[in-house]
């Protein structure tokens, strides 16, 4: 069998393939060649393969394959840490250029083994496969196992989505929102970008947050409030929620904020502002 040439960027889309999802993707034999290598993978599944195929493909391959050590000289490549299906889908895309991408796990698993084998375009496939999957219910995980595997579009694309869509992701994902760091927090808070209902949303979210585990939050509150657009809130919510809040009220600085935007609300100078939440 001839080797694999590199795909072309395929980016924007997920390809497909007639194969049945559930259908073994085995090598065959060719007169020029046979499979001359085994990859184990979890719970023994064993896999047939050629090594100048996967070495052309694959510098971990090349480097491991064509040198003097122990899996070049017996054939045999240990890989317990990937699926049965991770390493069929796998092995499907070195050989044809192109592999199904049906659910999450499948996606988050080809990024796995290609960032590990050293494959990029698999890599941007599964990626752009995940990028396709993204709701409000997986997003904050996506947004996290992107910086794990260094997924630096992927990364991008899911915190644009976060942001664009924030009140529901932390509605969706209240616990997750709520064991954030105040770092995080900052971060998402922060951003010009965030896209909120209205702007008593961050005010709420933050005593939330807050109030997760008060004694240890409680110093990040001056820090938080600073986020907090006052002017875009309603004056009844300013006067009532905010200014009467204890965490407000014991801070001079906060208090002063909160004073100055019902005062600029009052004025004739509100009308000209032209920023929304």
């Amino acid at each position: 069998m001839a080797a694999l040439s590199q795909p072309e960027d395929n980016s924007d889309c997920v390809t497909s393939s007639p194969r049945k999802e559930n259908e073994l993707y085995v090598p065959k034999k060719t007169p020029d060649q046979r499979c001359d290598v085994i990859l184990v993978v979890k719970d023994g599944k064993e896999f047939k393969a050629h090594k100048r195929v996967l070495s052309e493909a694959s510098p971990f391959f090349e480097k491991l394959l064509n040198s003097d050590m122990k899996e070049s000289r017996e054939g045999i490549v240990r890989l317990e840490m990937f699926s049965e299906s991770a390493m069929r889908n796998t092995l499907q895309f070195i050989y044809t250029g192109d592999v199904q991408i049906l659910a999450e796990e499948n996606a988050r698993d080809l990024v796995i083994s290609a960032d590990y084998l050293f494959l990029p375009n698999l890599k941007t496939l599964a990626e752009a496969a995940l990028v396709k999957m993204l709701n409000t219910s997986n997003c904050i995980s996506v947004y996290n196992f992107s910086q794990s595997y260094h997924c630096q579009e992927l990364l991008a694309k899911t915190e644009k989505y976060i942001l664009a869509n924030f009140t529901a992701v932390y509605e969706t994902n209240r616990e997750e929102v709520l064991n954030m760091s105040s770092k995080e927090m900052e971060m998402w808070l922060s951003s010009d970008e965030i896209n909120v209902g209205a702007e008593e949303d961050v005010f709420n979210i933050i005593l939330a947050w807050i109030d997760h585990n008060r004694s240890k939050r409680q110093k990040y509150f001056v820090e938080l409030f600073r986020h907090v657009r006052l002017v875009f809130a309603s004056r009844d919510f300013l006067s009532s929620d905010i200014l009467m809040n204890d965490l407000v009220k014991d801070n001079e600085s906060c208090l002063n904020r909160v004073v100055d935007a019902i005062n600029l609300i009052d004025s004739h100078k509100y009308c000209n502002l032209s920023i929304s939440p």
